[in-house]
């Protein structure tokens, strides 16, 4: 069992993708493991975005020697080659780890060559995959467009609708608005509007004392 801090990091892009797969990964994990998550950090970012701008950089720039961070995959750290070798070396140089759960590797500080090769194998493989995805998507928009279908969400509804069950068990746990935010894989903004609307501000406090 590791006695450094352990660090869980989820990702998701703006496109309504849905983190709880990532996170049952690491619960997973970390279930097998008989390890602990000390910390979760969750957003909900495109990983075009540059990765100082994400807050998987803070995340990184706070590891000590013997801290792990666990990820879904490689691909929720960094989106080019360039980027991932420059994140697996940094946390390399601060003598932590990543482990990345689905790909089943554990990158560590005294790793050779054979890390380097095994990650430009998994960028090369994620970035061809995401360019499928994205033609996919791109081919399956123009049909439906064709087809006069209109696209994007019908007025009122919000992708947490599905996730109410979820949220409101969160708050009877006394959880926070903002750390739930993460939980689901929000914005701030975006789950207090959603319980504006829904109706769920006002039906009382957390245990920390802060707005349900």
């Amino acid at each position: 069992m590791s006695t450094g801090t352990t660090w869980a990091y989820m990702r998701t892009s703006t496109d309504g993708q849905d983190g709880q797969g990532q996170r049952q990964d690491i619960l997973e994990w970390s279930a097998s493991q008989g390890e602990r998550i000390d910390h979760w950090v969750s957003e909900q970012i495109s990983s075009r975005v540059q990765r100082q701008h994400r807050e998987v950089s803070e995340v990184v720039a706070s590891l000590k020697a013997g801290d792990r961070i666990v990820v879904s995959e490689m691909s929720r750290i960094a989106r080019s080659m360039t980027e991932l070798m420059s994140v697996v070396q940094e946390i390399k140089e601060r003598r932590a780890e990543l482990i990345a759960v689905r790909d089943g590797v554990t990158i560590k500080e005294d790793d050779g060559w054979q890390t380097s090769a095994y990650l430009m194998a998994v960028s090369i493989g994620a970035e061809i995959e995401r360019e499928m995805i994205s033609q996919r998507t791109k081919s399956a928009l123009q049909a439906r467009r064709a087809m006069g279908v209109k696209l994007g969400r019908p007025a009122g509804k919000s992708k947490l609708d599905a996730k109410a069950e979820e949220i409101d068990k969160y708050r009877e746990l006394g959880i926070t608005t903002a750390n739930i935010a993460k939980l689901v894989g929000c914005s701030r903004g975006t789950l207090y509007s959603w319980m504006e609307r829904t109706g769920r501000h006002g039906r009382g406090k957390t245990k920390q004392g802060s707005p349900r």
